[in-house]
């Protein structure tokens, strides 16, 4: 790129947070210029750069924000960040360029440390009636790459409906709610705009009789004993179906054989690193949990992604590369433009008969055996 054309783009990303009070206006830059915006806007370690939401009156014109995006409506969004810089609430609304189709957000509009910064992040929406997954990174700059992953999948997924990005490091302010968990953790705490954004998205979806995916995208440390990703529901249950789409991601990552992957509660052989008990299964998560009390706890998907597969991925080539591409492409393929639809019961029928005896059909005999798949459910004592 040439000199000219880089000190250009600084010059309109340096507008983009200059502008005074009262300026408001559609942004418009291509996928590259907003990734850096957005970056730039993400507060950092022990920075002290967060701020809870708790102002149920902000929280009322972020969702009416969110709504004039999702409806394609730029004038009335950009009235509604008027709104909120009149209430101190530094957004700008921005569309992004040389996109497949047309993409409305809105993003923080000072940089850590300014005067009125929250750090509550970035949201992009794909106007229009076909969108049904929603791609999440709670945890930027802490789970590295992890809102580069969540944003490239929502770029090169054309049926995505939305891309949640969280504002702040994980750790940049401690537990000032006294809740167990920094206020600056999206993923283990309510009051920011991600959970608020998803909690919203979610509801939507059910009142209009259009359930949605949500995917979030973590970032793990290596472990020898786990595979490169481990996907899991949040349900902390020991068995998932082998035939959900969750199950059906993991067999197409697993096939195209660039990396393993793994799903909390999904066994996959004897003796190899897919035994599907992992030590990060989303069990703590409040956005899983809050999507289970809305009994959508199947439409969840928490991705954990080992540090060697991001840093290929964000190097462009090696087997990380190409295993989280090969990921990126299973999501999309798989979920396509159906919505989740709540999985049918699943009895099991168990004969506590003396082991000799032949079973009644449709039982399963009590042998003892240890835990395992049986003809679909798990079993065993």
């Amino acid at each position: 790129m040439s000199e000219a054309r880089i000190t250009a783009r600084a010059a309109g990303l340096a507008a983009l947070f200059l502008m005074p009070l009262g300026a408001a206006a559609v942004e418009e830059m291509d996928p590259a210029a907003f990734l850096s915006a957005y970056k730039s806007s993400v507060a950092g370690n022990a920075s002290g750069c967060f701020v809870r939401l708790a102002d149920e009156e902000v929280s009322r014109r972020f969702e009416s924000l969110l709504e004039a995006v999702l409806a394609g409506d730029a004038a009335a969004a950009d009235e509604e960040a008027e709104g909120l810089e009149a209430a101190g609430v530094r957004y700008r609304v921005v569309r992004l360029v040389g996109t497949a189709g047309p993409v409305l957000g809105f993003m923080e509009a000072v940089r850590p440390g300014d005067p009125d910064y929250r750090g509550w992040g970035a949201v992009l929406a794909r106007p229009g009636p076909a969108g049904r997954v929603v791609y999440g990174a709670p945890h930027p700059k802490a789970d590295l790459y992890s809102e580069e992953i969540a944003f490239q999948a929502f770029l090169a997924n054309p049926l995505a409906l939305a891309a949640v990005l969280a504002g702040a490091h994980r750790n940049a302010v401690g537990d000032g709610d006294g809740d167990g968990a920094p206020d600056s953790d999206a993923a283990n705490d309510t009051e920011n705009l991600f959970h608020a954004v998803t909690r919203r998205l979610a509801r939507r979806g059910l009142d209009r009789g259009e359930p949605l995916w949500f995917l979030q995208f973590h970032g793990a440390a290596d472990r020898d004993a786990e595979p490169s990703v481990v996907g899991s529901d949040g349900s902390g249950a020991p068995f998932i179906r082998p035939g959900s789409p969750l199950a059906a991601i993991d067999s197409a990552v697993d096939d195209a054989g660039h990396i393993t992957m793994g799903v909390c509660g999904l066994r996959e052989g004897e003796g190899d690193d897919e035994d599907g008990a992992y030590a990060l299964d989303a069990s703590n998560n409040l956005q899983g949990a809050m999507l289970a009390a809305l009994g959508q706890r199947h439409a969840f998907m928490h991705f954990e992604i080992e540090r060697t597969a991001r840093d290929e991925w964000r190097a462009g080539a090696g087997p990380g590369h190409d295993g989280i591409a090969g990921l990126l492409e299973a999501i999309a393929s798989i979920l396509a433009s159906t919505g989740p639809s709540a999985p049918p019961p699943l009895p099991a029928r168990i004969s506590f008969q003396p082991a000799a005896s032949e079973a009644p059909a449709g039982f399963l005999a009590d042998t003892g055996s240890a835990f395992r798949f049986m003809d679909g459910p798990a079993c065993g004592w």
